[in-house]
């Protein structure tokens, strides 16, 4: 039997499984878990909201661009950590050669390991093949497998599926032929999960736009710096930047909110 125990630090959730004594949320002296140290204060803010859907004619993904910094040691207390700074970056990786896509959420570990993919990836693997060297790459990475943690690791001549990765000793590596979103856990995940169908990348766009606005709105303290959307299909990679309120982004939101609006409420639009 385990159990969980959620803390509320600041801004930040930590979300601690396991039994006992071995939970392994901070303590507030020694600012470590259990027996393990703070390694980053970032490993407490899973600030990063993503999405991909395989369509009918490719893959399309998106990243917010929020990045959140604070200075900390390993073994400080959380306590003495300094203040959030925040800024935007892009949270997608492309190797050298252009073929392979890696959309990371989580803390620095994700980002290692998509690095890793970025620069060590050969891939014409076959399917088999790709999936048993991703899982050895993320296992590779040690430490236990941290809440939010993932990465979407994309090949852009395999337009049916992506492949889900979580690093740490017992990670995995899964492939996906339908939508998956990552990073913080939102009720914004709804919306794939009731809307999605295998359609063209052109009729997903706003399906995602719409996914990741709201998750902006449910949390704008942790998701938002704008989004960063590819689209793959046999001709290529369209990459596309958009602001938190673009007009396009805006004009999906009203859209659906007034078509929501009026099927529950019978409202005349």
């Amino acid at each position: 039997m385990g159990f969980s125990i959620l803390i509320v630090l600041r801004r930040g959730i930590i979300l601690c499984k396991g039994q006992g004594e071995d939970c392994g949320f901070p303590d507030p002296e020694s600012g470590t878990r259990g027996a393990r140290p703070v390694e980053s204060v970032e490993e407490e803010l899973c600030m990063t909201f993503q999405v991909a859907m395989v369509g009918s004619d490719g893959i399309i993904a998106g990243s917010d661009r929020k990045i959140g910094v604070r200075d900390t040691h390993s073994g400080e207390s959380l306590n003495d950590a300094g203040p959030w700074q925040f800024s935007s970056a892009t949270k997608i990786l492309t190797s050298a050669d252009k073929e392979v896509i890696c959309l990371f959420a989580g803390t620095f570990r994700s980002r290692t390991l998509a690095r890793q993919i970025c620069e060590e990836a050969d891939p014409i693997k076959g399917e088999l093949a790709w999936e048993t060297w991703l899982h050895d790459c993320a296992t590779s990475q040690g430490g236990f497998v941290a809440s939010g943690d993932e990465v979407i690791v994309i090949r852009k001549k395999v337009l049916d599926r992506f492949v889900h990765v979580i690093p740490g000793q017992t990670g995995s590596a899964h492939d996906n032929e339908g939508f998956l979103c990552t990073g913080t856990r939102l009720t914004a995940r709804y919306l794939p999960y009731r809307f999605y169908e295998r359609l063209p990348v052109a009729v997903l766009r706003d399906l995602v736009l719409l996914t990741l606005d709201s998750a902006r709105r449910e949390r704008p303290s942790e998701i938002g710096g704008g989004w960063n959307l590819l689209e793959i299909s046999s001709t290529g990679v369209v990459p596309t930047e958009y602001s938190e309120e673009d007009q396009r982004i805006v004009a999906v939101r009203e859209r659906f909110d007034r078509a929501a609006k009026s099927a529950i409420f019978a409202i005349n639009s």
